[in-house]
């Protein structure tokens, strides 16, 4: 399968599917932001991240 081209939704901003890469930022985000709300984040490791960013592809 191709991978779709990015698509901007605003300015400096793409809509992309996520990449193996993005596992750190996903790691970070999850335990800044939403770990004040949802109790598995503040738990979520960047091996977590990479399971999830293989299981979405």
């Amino acid at each position: 399968m191709e991978t779709p081209e990015p698509l901007p939704i605003a300015p400096g901003a793409l809509l992309r599917p996520f990449v193996e890469s993005d596992a750190a930022e996903l790691t970070a985000a999850n335990r800044e932001h939403l770990a004040r709300r949802l109790p598995w984040a503040e738990s979520h490791r960047f091996e977590d991240s990479v399971s999830y960013l293989a299981r979405r592809r």
